[in-house]
């Protein structure tokens, strides 16, 4: 409540404004409050719109969170639209925030597994596997997201035995570099 207000106390214009409600619809997500959050993110998205923002990193990172809340409560079709416009924002961008599109790219290949369109997804997070590669190198936290994420779609496609072998080697690079990226008491 006490953040609610102060996000509401900034004038319309002010970018903490913006940024407050942004934070306030992620912080009501961690709690499971997905209405109040889409609510927080829908009125930060009608913010950049009414001043003609709509192709920064702040719209996409709205339209990403969007799309996961919608990924996450299984409405497929509304979250598909909010990762499209995440990912067509970043990959206009450079540097690191292009990078964030392979979360883009994630969010679409969950839609294509819940979907079992299992070659899409691997295509998504193939190209996904590239951006932070190209970016951040193979010791990456997202790197390693990523290439579970293929994985575990390779797996699910996999139509012969002899498969098996290069799924096997792609969950143990995971694992491998799981282990240099995150502190030994992490779950990854």
């Amino acid at each position: 409540k006490k953040a609610n207000d102060m996000a509401r106390s900034f004038a319309e214009s002010d970018k903490r404004k913006l940024e407050s409600w942004i934070n306030l619809g992620e912080a009501q997500v961690a709690n499971d409050d997905y209405k109040e959050a889409e609510s927080c993110l829908n009125h930060a998205a009608l913010i950049l719109k009414s001043e003609k923002h709509t192709k920064g990193k702040e719209y996409a990172r709205i339209q990403q969170d969007l799309g996961e809340l919608r990924l996450n409560s299984g409405d497929y079709d509304a979250a598909e639209p909010c990762f499209k416009t995440a990912l067509d924002i970043r990959m206009a961008m450079s540097g690191t925030d292009k990078e964030d599109a392979a979360d883009s790219l994630q969010g679409l290949a969950s839609i294509s597994i819940q979907r079992r369109n299992f070659a899409d997804a691997i295509a998504k997070l193939q190209q996904a596997q590239k951006l932070i590669e190209a970016n951040s190198g193979k010791e990456d936290r997202d790197y390693v997201a990523v290439i579970t994420d293929l994985a575990r779609a390779e797996q699910m496609a996999a139509t012969k035995r002899d498969q098996l072998p290069k799924i096997a080697s792609i969950y143990e690079e995971a694992l491998t570099l799981g282990a240099k990226v995150f502190p030994p008491d992490h779950p990854q």
